[in-house]
């Protein structure tokens, strides 16, 4: 799949918040990072420790969630996620702790369209398959 416009440019540009000192989080909006990251059963998972920025929309795409029993990170995107500003805490209302193993290991970017979809499949997996429509 082509990740670019017919110019040639990329359509998302992704980078670390932690590796770009130059980014901020704007005033009045949230900053997640070191907020506890919990479950729909409010279990916590662990902690949001980096924002992946689209730097063509200047905005966070997804939250870098390391989990704290098993050390591993994984990328929740920002629409997946229900922000607590009064409790500093990021709610996964559609995740329990059964559904962790579905959800792929962040290694780093770059992310490629096909890792992105992943990542939005093993979330979407479990909601889909107890959906029916009439």
């Amino acid at each position: 799949m082509n990740d670019t416009d017919l110019k040639g440019e990329p359509l998302v540009s992704l980078v670390a918040m932690q590796e770009h000192r130059e980014y901020r989080v704007c005033k009045g909006d949230h900053d997640p990072r070191g907020w506890p990251v919990r479950t729909r059963d409010d279990r916590e998972l662990g902690k949001v420790t980096d924002l992946i920025i689209d730097e063509v929309a200047l905005s966070a795409r997804y939250l870098v969630c390391t989990f704290a029993l098993e050390g591993r990170r994984v990328l929740i995107p920002t629409g997946f996620a229900r922000l607590d500003e009064r409790g500093k805490v990021v709610h996964l209302d559609f995740l329990g702790r059964e559904d962790l193993h579905r959800l792929p290991s962040y290694g780093g970017l770059p992310l490629n369209s096909d890792d992105q979809k992943l990542v939005e499949t093993a979330l979407t997996a479990g909601y889909a398959d107890s959906t029916h429509f009439s």
